[in-house]
């Protein structure tokens, strides 16, 4: 269901959640959908996500394209939260990737 706002035409829905180097799930994924003009603040939680030592050290991509303004912070040992903004896309299913680089 398009969100609020948005027409079907303007969404650029996250398809795949892919987080790679490590064997972490997805909690939760908010907003599940913006507009493929990108610039959506999105909040992912993790679990079992390894510490990282710099935000350098992790790659955020949607659509194969990276998003602006990555940072992850962490609950405890085995809980994060990556947030990031999201970058111009086209319209359409996108695979958010999470990765260390």
């Amino acid at each position: 269901t398009p969100h609020p706002g948005f027409t079907s035409a303007q969404l650029s829905a996250v398809a795949t959640v892919q987080v790679m180097g490590a064997t972490p799930a997805v909690r939760q994924l908010s907003p599940g959908e913006g507009p493929a003009t990108g610039g959506t603040a999105v909040q992912v939680h993790l679990a079992g996500f390894p510490p990282i030592a710099s935000i350098s050290d992790l790659v955020i991509t949607l659509g194969g394209i990276p998003v602006a303004s990555p940072a992850l912070s962490y609950a405890d040992t085995r809980y994060a939260a990556a947030t990031f903004t999201t970058p111009t896309t086209p319209a359409g299913l996108a695979t958010l990737r999470i990765e260390h680089a």
